[in-house]
């Protein structure tokens, strides 16, 4: 990278987080009459400022062209059953066939009524 380039990124930055600063100021002050203008013309600075700069980044880098056979393979849609069998509700009966550890679960008989403790004073 040249130098020239550098410190063209190098001030395109400094003025961009010059120019965050002073809006982070406006915000943080009591409101005024005209504040919501003045920000909104330094959020448009910021913007220029930090897509240049983004740019001149992007322009020294050096772009390599991806070869043909290394071509990034399309992805193929989303299944249609597998969305709607994942919102399809899991039944009871749904259990009893897939889950070992439901079908273990009920063969157990569990005491499902509370001792209730009697005060023999």
């Amino acid at each position: 990278m040249s130098d020239k380039m550098n410190a063209a990124i190098l001030l395109l930055r400094s003025k961009a987080v010059e120019t965050l600063g002073m809006i982070r100021e406006l915000d943080a002050k009591p409101a005024e009459e005209g504040d919501a203008e003045k920000i909104t013309e330094l959020a448009q600075k910021f913007v220029q400022y930090e897509g240049a700069m983004i740019s001149l980044q992007q322009m020294i880098r050096p772009q390599r062209p991806m070869p043909q056979d290394q071509a990034p393979m399309p992805q193929p849609p989303p299944s249609v059953e597998k969305s709607n069998e994942a919102k399809k509700a899991i039944t009871e009966e749904d259990l009893k066939v897939r889950s070992p550890t439901y079908r273990r679960s009920q063969s157990v008989k569990r005491n499902t009524k509370k001792k209730v403790n009697k005060d023999e004073s």
